[in-house]
């Protein structure tokens, strides 16, 4: 996915989390932990703890999964999760799913990348986001 289409995306702001989801679209390759094959899928949105991927592959809550999400097309990053629920994709895309994942033992260098592409992509909006209850000046 080009640099362009990708700074349209933006922070999901419907969450209470303390790490905004970003809504991206970047390539996601994937390894289940019982399989020997590699999937391509794509990110939903993403964060330093977690993603929600769109694939039409087979998954099941609690199984594990090794990511590698590119964060453009020459910087992936190498994650390791567990799927923590499945629901069909709002899409129309025949067999879609969205799968959310929760990150474990992310490597500090990996969460620093994914902030780091975060703040490239939309600096004033996640500042807004980490700041939205501090008292203004104005």
């Amino acid at each position: 996915m080009d640099r362009e289409k990708q700074q349209t995306s933006s922070v999901r702001e419907s969450d209470d989390r303390y790490l905004p989801r970003w809504e991206v679209e970047n390539k996601v390759l994937f390894q289940l932990d019982d399989s020997i094959g590699i999937h391509e899928a794509a990110t939903k949105d993403l964060n330093c703890s977690g993603a929600c991927i769109r694939s039409d592959s087979d998954f099941h809550a609690d199984q594990k999964v090794k990511l590698t999400i590119y964060l453009d097309d020459n910087t992936p990053v190498t994650v390791h999760g567990n799927i923590r629920w499945i629901k069909n994709s709002n899409r129309n895309r025949v067999n879609e799913k969205e799968i959310g994942i929760s990150f474990y033992n992310t490597p500090e260098s990996a969460q620093d990348l994914i902030l780091q592409y975060a703040f490239e992509l939309n600096e004033r909006k996640l500042a807004n986001y980490w700041f939205k209850d501090w008292p203004s000046d104005k």
